[in-house]
């Protein structure tokens, strides 16, 4: 057999694309199972999990062969399912907001309401506004 040529020599990931390069969600997930397989020089496909510990990246061998697709396809439906749960979680706290946005307008309303009497009051009684405070205007004498 003749020298390996980088013709000759076995893709190291079975799909040109890189997670961080794929433009869409759905090819990023695509993406993403695609690079937890991984071609050897020795051939064949590996599958490999990436998870961190500490800060850091590890990755751990599953294996090859019916169980390696078997834990592949496990490991893509858990994140499946922890994807579904986190955009469960994202719209009840979406709905809560609202709910609560809808609760606070009328006191916000009711506080705009009474800050505009508070103002009439002031400025009638005499005080006029400099650099956000009240203070007394000099030389009038106070209406009783």
């Amino acid at each position: 057999m003749g020298p390996a040529t980088p013709a000759t020599l076995p893709p190291r990931y079975s799909s040109p694309l890189c997670y961080t390069s794929a433009p869409s969600p759905i090819l990023q997930l695509k993406v993403a199972s695609a690079v937890a397989w991984e071609r050897r020089e020795r051939g064949g496909r590996y599958y490999i999990r990436s998870r961190r510990e500490k800060g850091r990246v590890v990755r751990e061998y599953v294996g090859t062969g019916p169980f390696a697709e078997i834990v592949a396809a496990t490991d893509r439906t858990r994140r499946e399912l922890e994807k579904a749960e986190r955009e469960q979680e994202r719209d009840r706290q979406r709905r809560q907001l609202e709910r609560l946005e809808a609760l606070a307008a009328p006191v916000e309303e009711l506080s705009e309401a009474a800050e505009v009497l508070v103002r009439a009051n002031l400025v009638d009684a005499g005080f006029h506004r400099r650099k956000g405070e009240y203070r007394r205007a000099r030389g009038k004498a106070r209406s009783a």
